[in-house]
């Protein structure tokens, strides 16, 4: 029947008098007429005004028969067609001509379903009150035709427009009524699911709708119905991104995005885009969220769905009042409200409103910020999350205001709320404020101990995430927590505030790092991502990035190749979220060391010196095998700026080799000054702990990551002259990398690239081929085919590195530091696909042992890369350095390191003190840096 029916729709498209006589003269038109109607309407998704058309010309056909309740249904028909081109009006009107059509026709079920079909365009037009009477008008009707199956779908459409109008409890009673009557195997079943999970979510039952969502999912997968699976999968990650669940949300998101990308479906791909950015903007990725809030917002307000462009909206202006850009977020908010409003969201209206009261509170609107709360929570359901903020919200306001008992009393309700919610984000924000309003009362061991509890929920979230990318992020949105916790217990001043205070900088420092080192085969390369469609794009687009990174020397055209680089580098970063997003890779997890476990790793010769900066001033840890120092404001981090800053000009005015001997003398001097006063500043007061004869290991912070320690001046003396130097990024990482076994053995890799402007980088790599040749089997990259991809290829399985060729280091964009090769640039994030085995990578570039430090403590820069990858120590350079003195030290280094049976740092200790008796100046020898376990 239906390729007759297909036959003769092809006949009514040319002719379709033909058609009708062909039906009219049949023994089954009836028959016919249902199976070109059924035909018809399937196409309606495809192309509805054509279907529309055909849906009229039946309807005269059905007419012509005498079929009435034929006529109602291509009525109904053709209102699902107009409702699909958003011709509301038509549609209801289609609707109401059919309705009396069927019942002048006794097909009472007909006249039922197309009631049951005016709901979809009632609520498009807001008329939501109408839609729920002619839904209930439509439900009754078929519960007293025992259809049950088509009541069931009454109650779904009944339950989604009670959604809409957040009556929640009475949407879910819709659903169970549904669910009770319909089959498992019915396919309205999976909606019903998926809906009903909506509504749960909404009335705070996380784990039902977690079921429900889960149920619904295996549902269209299980049916093929990709488009409804997608939304599943999007639902369930929008359900994990509420429990604090981020790993989860972004894993559920990128699967989501991934299969709404593979159909038409624009309107869903922006709603999940939005979802992934309040992800995104959650994690710290600030950049990345803003831009995926504008595209969803453009793609939603261009397809009319006011509540989703009003959610992403509310998310983007969430974010930019994080960040302090209150005038930005303002429009937003007043957008969004004015988007819930149409459409009576008063729930989500109060959110919008918290939000507003946050931007308020920032500019000291106190007043304001506490009524519009005050109006706000009323909306919320009672023991909601919601609820629980408002009242943290209020607390705050009252706590700016100097009332902290009510402050106090607001906290602890909201901690009543929280208590029965186990959702740790909620949890977070109200410990954070409980620690503060403490910190108010000068209580600062209960404060301690309330931003402890935020730290673990942190951590705990941290936990969660698979890709290092996310962790990094993660770590810089609980930097200000962990510094509240360290000034907290230097207040408290209780018997074990150094041993704590130690342990809460270390939790700021490089952890990603740590654990990068830790386990460097579990480094992002592409072939370890899963299956995607974004990896062969990442490939082109790392292709591009490598081949702008090789221009970077030139002159002409500079700031264009810089820009055109900032963008691949943002479409890179985009892609690699997306993926580190979709993947499960496990990877090791590090606790940082505590103090006691640090010193019973130490020996009698080694002692560590570490720096934190606290609001505003340097503190100092200094320990040794018995003893664990702690100096409190040792100085401003202004006044450590200052001379670092000087210092620097000063080298920078003699490393050129230009200028009278007298003016050089002078700025000797002046370093020697600077430098001298650094030691006052930093390493004074722990004096006491330095080994003379032994090691120090420096742990600087923030801009102390410029400081060349070893060339530090007591008297007439350098550090050097007393004890071994080595820099390492964060005590648990010296630890890790120390408890290692030093790997003297095996091949010794050295490339050079030799230019124009440094032809000596070919002598200085001959010299030291010279020197590695009497312990290593070596391997000489020293012309330009094929360079950059032997090696990579070598690389891995070197014992010792060295590397002579030009470098950047770029302290606002770190991915922008690199190497330059011989035949092309490698750019720093593509040392971290390998695994390393080294104990010694050298740098003979300028500035290559530079770094720079995010707000989360993490470095960045070519000795993060090599010492993530696997490496045990990089050896590199503060900042630019002539060929000559540099080839000497270098040489003079690797001669040392075959006598000293491998040791990277006592090598160097030895070859900067004979550069010292020798008169080398300080600019070329304290420029060497030893990074890592040393």
């Amino acid at each position: 029947m239906h390729s007759s029916a297909a036959a003769t729709l092809n006949l009514l498209d040319g002719s379709p008098s033909n058609a009708f006589e062909t039906i009219l003269g049949s023994d089954d038109r009836t028959a016919q007429l249902q199976s070109l109607i059924e035909l018809v309407e399937g196409t309606v998704p495809a192309d509805a005004v054509l279907a529309s058309e055909r849906l009229l010309t039946l309807c005269e056909l059905a007419e012509m028969c005498g079929e009435l309740q034929q006529v109602a249904r291509c009525h109904r028909g053709r209102a699902r067609a107009f409702a699909y081109l958003g011709r509301y009006e038509d549609a209801i009107a289609e609707c109401q001509t059919g309705r009396a059509i069927a019942i002048r026709g006794g097909a009472e079920v007909e006249a039922a379903r197309l009631l049951l079909a005016s709901l979809h365009p009632l609520v498009e037009m807001g008329r939501l009150d109408e839609a729920i009477d002619v839904g209930t008008m439509a439900r009754e009707e078929l519960d007293q035709l025992d259809e049950t199956a088509l009541a069931a779908r009454a109650d779904i459409n009944l339950g989604i427009t009670l959604q809409r109008m957040e009556r929640n409890e009475e949407a879910l009673e819709c659903f169970t009524r549904a669910s009770r009557a319909l089959d498992v195997t019915d396919t309205a079943f999976g909606p019903l699911q998926s809906n009903r999970g909506e509504s749960l979510v909404l009335t705070c039952d996380f784990p039902a709708a977690r079921v429900a969502f889960e149920s619904a999912l295996r549902i269209f997968r299980d049916t093929g119905v990709a488009l409804h699976a997608a939304i599943a999968e999007g639902n369930l990650g929008d359900l994990a991104l509420r429990q604090g669940m981020v790993g989860e949300a972004l894993r559920r998101f990128e699967l989501a995005r991934q299969a709404l990308e593979s159909v038409d479906a624009p309107t869903h791909l922006a709603r999940v885009i939005a979802e992934q950015a309040e992800a995104k903007a959650f994690l710290g990725l600030n950049d990345e969220a803003i831009t995926d809030f504008n595209a969803a917002v453009a793609t939603l307000d261009q397809n009319g769905q006011v509540l989703e462009a009003s959610r992403a909206r509310y998310g983007l202006a969430r974010l930019l009042i994080r960040l302090g850009r209150l005038e930005s977020a303002e429009p937003h908010l007043l957008a969004a409200s004015l988007g819930f409003a149409q459409l009576n969201h008063r729930q989500t209206l109060a959110r919008v409103d918290l939000e507003r009261a946050a931007s308020m509170l920032a500019q000291g609107r106190q007043e304001e910020a506490a009524a519009l709360v005050a109006t706000a929570r009323c909306q919320f359901l009672q023991g909601s999350p919601d609820a629980a903020l408002a009242q943290v919200l209020l607390g705050r306001i009252t706590m700016a205001q100097g009332r902290l008992g009510e402050s106090e009393s607001l906290l602890d309700l909201a901690a009543s709320i929280v208590a029965s919610l186990d959702i740790g984000l909620v949890s977070a924000e109200l410990a954070e404020a409980r620690g503060d309003l403490h910190s108010m009362r000068e209580d600062h061991g209960s404060a301690a101990e309330q931003y402890r509890i935020a730290i673990d929920h942190a951590e705990r979230l941290r936990g969660s995430l698979h890709a290092q990318r996310f962790r990094m992020a993660a770590a810089c949105r609980s930097a200000d927590l962990h510094g509240r916790l360290v000034s907290a217990l230097l207040d408290a001043g209780v018997s074990t505030v150094a041993a704590d205070t130690f342990l809460a900088c270390e939790r700021t420092r490089n952890r990603s790092l740590v654990e990068d080192s830790m386990a460097p085969s579990s480094g992002t390369t592409i072939s370890s991502w899963p299956v995607s469609p974004h990896v062969e794009a990442l490939q082109e687009v790392r292709g591009t990035i490598n081949a702008l990174y090789s221009r970077l020397h030139e002159d002409v055209g500079l700031e264009s190749i810089r820009e055109r680089l900032r963008l691949a580098e943002q479409q890179a970063a985009e892609l690699e979220s997306r993926l580190a997003a979709a993947t499960d890779q496990s990877i090791v997890r590090a606790e940082p060391m505590t103090a006691r476990t640090i010193q019973g790793c130490l020996d009698d010769r080694t002692a560590i010196v570490s720096f934190f900066v606290d609001r505003g001033s340097v503190l100092v840890h200094a320990l040794d095998r018995e003893h664990l120092q702690l100096h409190v404001n040792i100085c401003s981090v202004d006044e450590v700026e200052s001379l670092v800053e000087q210092l620097q000009f000063q080298i920078g005015c003699v490393v050129a080799r230009e200028g009278e001997s007298d003016r050089v003398s002078r700025i000797t001097r002046n370093i020697d000054t600077l430098l001298t006063d650094l030691f006052d500043l930093l390493l004074r007061p722990v004096r006491n702990i330095l080994p003379a004869g032994g090691r120090v290991v420096i742990i600087p912070h923030e801009c102390m990551q410029r400081i060349p320690f070893a060339a530090l001046r007591e008297g007439t003396s350098s550090l050097i002259e007393q004890c071994e130097v080595v820099v390492c990024p964060s005590v648990s990482l010296f630890g890790w990398l120390d408890a290692q076994p030093r790997r003297i053995t095996g091949t010794a890799l050295v490339l050079e690239a030799a230019d124009a402007q440094s032809p000596a980088m070919r002598v200085e790599a001959e010299a030291i081929l010279d020197c590695l040749r009497r312990d290593h089997e070596v391997v000489a990259l020293l012309g330009p085919d094929g360079q950059r991809e032997a090696f990579l290829g070598t690389v891995s399985r070197a014992s010792v590195v060295h590397v002579a060729c030009h470098g950047r280091f770029d302290a606002d964009r770190p991915h922008l530091s690199g190497l330059r090769l011989a035949d092309g640039w490698l750019p720093a994030w593509s040392l971290r696909q390998q695994g390393l085995r080294a104990n010694l990578i050298t740098l003979g570039a300028c500035d290559s042992g530079l770094t720079s430090t995010t707000r989360g403590g993490e470095m960045h820069g070519l000795a993060r890369e090599f010492l993530a990858a696997g490496a045990r120590n990089v050896l590199g350079t503060l900042w630019p350095v002539a060929d000559e003195p540099i080839r000497g030290l270098l040489t003079g280094f690797y001669e040392q390191l075959s006598r000293q049976n491998g040791r990277a740092r006592a090598s160097l200790s030895l070859v900067q003190r004979q550069a010292i008796r020798s008169g080398v100046p300080v600019w070329d020898w304290a420029a060497l840096s030893l990074i890592g376990a040393g």
